[in-house]
């Protein structure tokens, strides 16, 4: 073989084997390529980062650690959940970009201390007797005309109780008093099933529960009457309650106001007869807003106020107010020890949908921080 064939044999090798190389890098790329979509994977690590930095936890804090790739709306996203402080947060990152595609943040459920049960003292237990002469006084019924159960004895937030039941005048009585000082705790009084008469009011049709209007003549007591008993009955002033509310509806075809209030370090539900002002149930409990919380919780709640909500989740998505085709927003309430007025009591939920995607936010009420957010194609 001559010298210019041998030259030519190793040049065509060289050229076959680059493009065998050149092959495999392309494949390489595709494979690579289809595996973390057409923006290439930013991996773990970055989307770990991405998600610990966006939720300000650093990586020693950690208690709880998750992450797994998958996909959402056809494009790869990795799932991280983490738990720190007690707080677990759950993030989807997107693969392509390392962007925030949804995150959320709730505080983890702790398992309650044992209930404490307060000791009666020597000789401190008012007796079984002596509940029910309270609760018969208190119900203005008396033993001969009311249909008992056994009592029991138990403890209510730790307290000791004596549980009453009876039945009178058409009415069923349920009370809890205390087997300390025989204060009454807890107090329901309902009409008993199939006793008292009702009547449909006009319009409505079969099978919607009955409802007794108001008698005539004696019309509606009013919201401010209604607060006015009940806050008589519970022995606290208008200045000490806390965390207000109230609802006007039927129970068992009788209207009512339903109250809520905090005062003292406990709370209060009342029903109170719309139509003669008489208090159809009571429930008195330990804990709610404590003394101490209440100076700084009587005052209105300094809510951010819709507009404030709006112009925050706007700000966080990169939009202007204008651009959304159509924007939701609703306020919601949390039962919550410290009353509506304080951090983690209420939330704004803003909904709107604007470039293809839906936009989902839960905005703090009273801090503006941004709770939960959610970012998907509109379908």
């Amino acid at each position: 073989m001559s010298e210019e064939n041998r030259k030519n044999g190793r040049r065509y090798g060289i050229i076959a084997a680059c493009g065998l190389l050149a092959l495999a890098v392309i494949a390489g790329a595709y494979w690579v390529g289809r595996s973390a979509g057409a923006g290439g994977d930013v991996g773990e690590e970055t989307a770990k980062s991405a998600a610990l930095s966006h939720a300000g936890v650093a990586e020693s804090d950690l208690s709880r650690y998750e992450i797994a790739r998958d996909e959402e709306s056809g494009a790869p996203v990795y799932e991280v959940e983490f738990t720190a402080d007690g707080v677990a947060y759950d993030y989807v990152v997107s693969a392509a970009t390392g962007s925030i595609v949804k995150f959320s943040r709730d505080a983890e459920e702790t398992v309650p201390p044992p209930e404490v049960k307060t000791p009666v003292p020597e000789g401190g237990d008012i007796g079984e007797t002596q509940a029910w002469e309270i609760a018969y006084a208190h119900a203005g019924v008396t033993a001969e005309a009311a249909a008992a159960l056994p009592a029991e004895r138990d403890y209510e937030n730790g307290v000791p109780v004596y549980e009453v039941r009876f039945s009178s005048g058409g009415y069923a009585y349920d009370y809890e008093i205390s087997a300390v000082d025989g204060s009454v705790v807890k107090f329901e009084k309902e009409a008993a099933s199939g006793s008292a008469p009702s009547r449909t009011p006009a319009g409505d049709t079969a099978g919607k529960p009955k409802q007794t209007p108001a008698p005539s003549g004696t019309g509606d007591i009013g919201e401010a009457r209604a607060k006015e008993i009940a806050l008589s009955h519970a022995g606290v002033t208008a200045d000490s309650v806390a965390g207000y509310r109230w609802e006007r509806d039927y129970d068992d075809g009788i209207l009512v106001y339903e109250l809520e209030f905090f005062s003292g370090g406990y709370e209060y539900d009342y029903e109170i007869n719309a139509a003669d002002g008489s208090v159809v149930k009571f429930e008195k409990e330990a804990g709610g807003v404590t003394a101490a919380a209440q100076g700084a919780s009587a005052a209105p709640p300094a809510y951010i106020g819709e507009a404030r909500a709006k112009e925050i989740a706007f700000g966080h998505a990169g939009l202007a107010a204008d651009a959304a085709a159509r924007c939701a927003v609703e306020l919601d309430h949390h039962d919550s020890q410290a009353g509506h007025h304080g951090a983690g009591c209420c939330e704004y939920e803003i909904d709107f949908k604007s470039g293809g995607y839906e936009y989902k936010y839960t905005v703090d009420a009273v801090t503006g921080e941004i709770l939960e957010f959610e970012q998907e194609l509109d379908d």
